[in-house]
């Protein structure tokens, strides 16, 4: 991570702390919970699935409060990213977080349909944080005639539905990944993880 990477999370934290004590964007009230729960788990999922190595665009869907996609942004700047989000309140401020902080790989969609005309490739990485895996593929429908495959990695322990092509449960740990995905007693958090196949890949 470069020191301009680390200013800019930082950053993060203090516009989230300051619009969350007018606009309920979190739970979590203090800088210190904020970079734990809503940067720095992204950050390490970052690294643990090397989505520095990939090109494909991230979807962040119900960001909300910019996590986990406006952190994957900051440390992926060659990728494109799309933060979903249909509360108006909500889009103001992703759209004045992407702007203070110049980001410039970002871009604020009130429909997941909406990512279309800015993307050429085939292949996207679905993410969320907040959404239920039934309302995230739900979301994930307008894709199915354009991508494929379409990954989706959810934060948290719950199991992705068995009607997906593949799934899989990641226990990841902040400091040794030697460990992460082999023993889930020392998992700090968890993604759950599913791969869909789309129309092009079924027919």
């Amino acid at each position: 991570m470069t020191p301009d990477q680390n200013r800019l999370l930082d950053e993060y934290c203090d516009l989230l702390l300051d619009w969350n004590s007018r606009l309920r964007l979190t739970g979590f009230e203090t800088k210190d919970d904020i970079r734990k729960n809503l940067v720095l788990e992204p950050a390490s999922a970052s690294r643990f699935f090397s989505l520095p190595a990939d090109n494909a665009p991230l979807v962040d869907v119900g960001s909300g409060n910019g996590s986990p996609g406006m952190i994957f942004a900051i440390l992926n700047p060659e990728r494109q990213t799309f933060l979903v989000e249909r509360r108006q309140k909500k889009m103001t401020f992703l759209l004045y977080a992407a702007g203070k902080l110049k980001l410039s790989n970002i871009h604020v969609l009130e429909d997941i349909s909406m990512i279309d005309p800015f993307v050429s490739g085939n292949r996207v990485d679905v993410w969320s944080k907040a959404v239920s895996w039934t309302d995230l593929l739900k979301a994930c429908t307008p894709l199915f005639s354009r991508f494929s495959p379409i990954r989706i990695r959810k934060f948290g322990d719950d199991s992705p539905p068995f009607t997906c092509s593949s799934t899989a449960v990641h226990g990841i740990t902040f400091e040794d990944f030697s460990l992460s995905g082999k023993c889930v007693e020392v998992a700090d958090f968890f993604v759950s993880e599913a791969i869909l196949m789309g129309r092009s890949d079924t027919e």
